[in-house]
């Protein structure tokens, strides 16, 4: 659910695009951004999205922790601080709606290059906050 909003607007994003490497799918080719994992195929660089979400003491409100990673393989890490500096200019701050939520707004938290054995691979993960109100709450109370 929420997943797809981000992975939608990071493809719809140009400069994100332009960084990343493309994936064709069997009725397309799209911007290598992936929900959960990469396919064993996708070619570096690639963004991976995952989320955890957790209860918040409130029907109408759900809350999100986003971790967006990139990867790539290259002697520096400057594409990546220009992916992640494109992230916050996407999402820090924005609201988005999606057919399950009304309003998912997003706040940036953090983001730091995760260790790798081999020194040339790049691992960088943004990490972003959410929360958004479910449409529909009100029949969903028990």
């Amino acid at each position: 659910m929420i997943e797809s909003t981000v992975v939608d607007n990071l493809r719809a994003d140009g400069t994100i695009a332009d960084i990343v490497s493309t994936y064709s799918t069997r009725t397309s080719t799209v911007p290598a951004v992936f929900s959960d994992q990469a396919p064993e195929d996708a070619e570096k660089p690639y963004i991976v999205v995952t989320v955890a979400s957790y209860p918040v003491p409130d029907y109408a409100i759900d809350a999100f922790d986003i971790f967006v990673h990139y990867y790539e393989r290259g002697e520096s890490g400057a594409k990546a601080r220009a992916v992640a500096r494109e992230i916050e200019i996407i999402f820090d701050g924005h609201n988005f709606d999606s057919d399950w939520y009304t309003t998912i707004r997003f706040y940036r938290r953090h983001g730091t290059f995760a260790a790798e054995a081999d020194p040339l691979e790049r691992h960088y993960i943004k990490q972003l906050y959410a929360r958004a109100s479910r449409k529909g709450w009100m029949e969903q109370l028990p």
